[in-house]
């Protein structure tokens, strides 16, 4: 999964205020040197009196920094041919939960870019800001050319999470536990359930976003015992009409639907025919689709994009194809480190006492919570 993120354009200050401005930085250790860029109007693209093999060094370490964490933001870049080192970059990354191993990312690139890290020095920042890593380093192109990073990880706004709960509609105990939850978390409702309707019209009068979980034919096990993916169900050789009309109702049968995703479905979600089908009704209703990856080779996702239906689909781990709590605590640290690597992770639990627990105990931090319906209405969602 794909998200886009805003980038800030790199902007290069005239060389005059470059030399004062990184001595500054060199000396006082990242300092109050930003104090005496204020006020100051960047040069135009692209940029005047800035010597060509300057440009190119930076184009290469920009190249490099997004191969490492491919979010990567630049919010200044500095330049002045006759000062050592001659480009200063600062960084914002979204690379894991600390900047540890990052350098180490960053030289394995850049050698394969004919440059290296030449050191790394943790900084101090006096006003409480996050910590961060001054990165000295060298690329060729074919000039030599000494280049500081001061990288930052970028947190606010940065990593987000959306967890779906499937399954929900066959009881409605824990449902008063359920509703406590934080309203990011969304919940995915089982059509043609005794409770289903009931579920849904409670989970959304307390904030939360409701799903249709659509279930769908899948493969058999190994062992050759074939699955029922309950009532209401899509399965391959199913009639076009047939489709449609199934997934109407069941979209009838949950109240407040504001996306689908597939229950079981490694055969129907591979099908095209299939697939097809579903999402020209999903196109009928103005609704998205979230392909639960329940097979390698689901064709969601491609006809989403073909016929223009919003499509997302899960990025991290089931949290709790173990129901412990041990287990789902440890899969839900590993969606936070997915969201902090890629911006945005989706992942997928079940509706039962194991989960809801861990769910209103788990500390996040800073990653932000939030519904399959924010995702979809965010800008990353045209092209997650």
């Amino acid at each position: 999964m794909h998200t886009v993120l805003p980038r800030l354009a790199g902007r290069r200050w005239h060389p005059a205020y470059a030399l004062s401005a990184a001595a500054l930085m060199l000396a006082a250790g990242c300092g109050s040197w930003r104090d005496k860029l204020e006020g100051l109007e960047p040069l135009p693209e692209p940029p005047a009196g800035v010597p060509a093999y300057l440009v190119a060094a930076n184009a290469l370490v920009e190249d490099a920094v997004r191969a490492a964490d491919r979010h990567a933001e630049f919010p200044m870049t500095l330049v002045h041919e006759g000062h050592k080192p001659p480009l200063f970059k600062e960084v914002r990354v979204l690379y894991g939960a600390s900047l540890d191993t990052f350098p180490a990312v960053l030289n394995q690139v850049l050698r394969a870019r004919g440059g290296r890290v030449y050191s790394t020095k943790q900084l101090r920042d006096d006003r409480g800001g996050a910590p961060a890593l001054l990165i000295k380093l060298t690329v060729r192109v074919p000039e030599k050319v000494i280049c500081w990073l001061e990288v930052r990880r970028r947190t606010e706004g940065a990593a987000r999470l959306a967890i779906i709960i499937d399954d929900v509609g066959n009881t409605r105990d824990d449902l008063e536990a359920a509703k406590a939850l934080p309203a990011g978390i969304t919940f995915s409702v089982m059509p043609r359930t005794t409770y289903g309707r009931e579920c849904a019209e409670v989970l959304h009068a307390s904030g939360h976003t409701i799903m249709l979980h659509q279930p769908m034919e899948p493969l058999p096990r190994p062992d050759g015992e074939r699955l029922d993916p309950g009532p209401g169900a899509i399965r391959t050789g199913m009639t076009e009409e047939a489709i449609r009309t199934t997934l109407r109702e069941n979209l009838a049968a949950v109240p407040y639907a504001a996306a689908v995703n597939n229950h079981m479905g490694s055969k129907a979600t591979a099908d095209e025919a299939t697939m097809r089908a579903v999402l020209l009704e999903l196109r009928e209703h103005g609704l998205p689709f979230v392909d639960s990856v329940t097979c390698g080779n689901s064709v969601g996702r491609r006809i989403a994009v073909e016929l223009g239906v919003s499509c997302a689909w899960r990025n991290a781990e089931f949290l709790d194809n173990s129901r412990t709590r041990r287990a789902i605590r440890a899969q839900l640290e590993e969606a936070c480190r997915v969201a902090h690597r890629s911006g945005l992770a989706i992942t997928i639990g079940h509706y039962h006492p194991a989960m809801l627990a861990e769910l209103s105990e788990f500390d996040f931090g800073d990653v932000a919570l939030v519904s399959v319906a924010e995702v979809f209405r965010s800008e990353e969602a045209k092209t997650h």
